[in-house]
């Protein structure tokens, strides 16, 4: 039987939920009947050693033709990077001929093939667009990973005309289908959900992996997210700072980077909390942390699914969740979490239950354990396998 060839297209493999995400299912592809290809625009990152040696790997830093016009155009050409100088015309010809210019761009592309079975965009914008114009294919299948609706007006049109040349739509979460429908009503019937899958053996094996100096003899909080106004980490912070008042011993690892971490880490000296906090900046295995705390605190505002809570649940550590859309599809309140709102004393006096009723807890962990079972690898991947293969 003939191989289909399959090629996934996404920015970068630096640690975040969407790139392990992407990186589970390519470590779970049935390589027996598909040749996969996949195309990074934005550099490699930390998850490349993970990708099976099955996987052609290509590689166009198409982000470093961005910026000022004439300065790129410049840049580029003198330093001879030919194919960021031509996309970047690509990008030029785009706002003045339309979309169906960037059809001609696949003459930058190749070591790519000339005719695939299947193009997946694992995000929106750059690799939607070259998958929707640029490589021929039989099948289009664009990813949407978006908790929240932030598309609007022009880009919203710009989007459309985008989005309109993909077979389906995959959201991964019933909320983040609700989003694309209401921001694409002419294409509800295209919006399909998959779930990202959850590899729990895996995650406890990397659970194990290093050692951690925590002090067990207090009360361990750690919160895994990327460092923007969205993730809401600000929160922690504030918590902590009430949760002082009580006669309460703890320690909280943040874990993550991004464009508020000095913020943060400010926050943390003004209310001389700093023998309260261990910032540990972005880890590519983060389980260690998660598996050895008495509880994962996730203050995220937007959530499409919250893959970070699922991992605490496989590791049997207690969550305690702020409502955001993607997570209370899953989160059930005192039963196998806690969901509370973003306020500063109910997550404090959530965070105080569960460290005196070490019952519930457990009872939560029990709970959780069941949860999990429906982001299987085995169940995300045999619904993969349906749309590709389907006639």
């Amino acid at each position: 039987m003939e191989k289909k060839k399959v090629l996934f297209i996404n920015g970068h493999l630096n640690a975040g939920g969407v790139e392990r995400s992407l990186v589970d299912v390519l470590r779970h592809f049935d390589y027996a009947k598909n040749e996969v290809d996949l195309l990074l625009l934005e550099g490699t990152g930390d998850y490349l050693s993970e990708i099976p040696s099955n996987v052609h790997v290509i590689m166009y830093p198409l982000n470093e033709a961005s910026g000022p016009l004439l300065r790129t155009l410049f840049g580029t050409f003198v330093h001879g990077d030919f194919i960021l100088f031509f996309y970047r015309l690509f990008m030029l010809f785009r706002k003045i001929l339309g979309d169906k210019i960037m059809k001609y761009a696949f003459i930058l592309f190749r070591n790519g093939k000339e005719v695939y079975d299947v193009v997946i965009a694992y995000r929106p914008e750059a690799a939607a667009l070259l998958a929707a114009f640029t490589f021929r294919t039989k099948k289009r299948f664009l990813w949407w990973h978006h908790g929240e609706r932030n598309i609007y007006g022009k880009k919203q049109k710009e989007y459309l005309n985008v989005c309109s040349k993909f077979d389906s739509i995959i959201a991964v979460s019933e909320s983040s289908a609700s989003i694309v429908k209401e921001t694409f009503p002419l294409l509800v019937n295209r919006v399909l959900v998959i779930p990202n899958m959850l590899c729990v053996d895996d995650i406890r094996k990397k659970g194990k992996e290093t050692p951690l100096m925590m002090d067990i003899s207090v009360w361990n909080v750690v919160s895994v997210a990327r460092m923007s106004p969205e993730k809401n980490m600000s929160l922690c912070i504030n918590v902590a700072n009430c949760l002082r008042e009580h006669d309460f011993m703890f320690h909280w690892y943040m874990i993550g980077d991004g464009v508020e971490a000095m913020k943060l880490q400010s926050m943390v000296k003004l209310y001389k909390l700093d023998n309260y906090f261990t910032f540990t900046g972005k880890l590519v295995n983060p389980y260690p942390y998660i598996q050895h705390a008495d509880v994962l605190f996730h203050p995220s505002l937007v959530e499409s699914q919250g893959l970070t809570v699922l991992e605490a649940m496989s590791l049997y550590t207690p969550v305690i969740v702020v409502e955001s859309a993607g997570t209370k599809e899953y989160v059930v309140n005192k039963t196998n979490g806690i969901l509370i709102r973003s306020d500063v004393k109910e997550a404090a006096d959530a965070i105080l239950q569960l460290y005196f009723d070490k019952q519930m807890a457990a009872k939560m962990v029990n709970n959780a354990i069941q949860t999990i079972s429906v982001f299987s690898p085995q169940v995300v991947m045999r619904k993969i396998e349906q749309i590709i293969t389907a006639k």
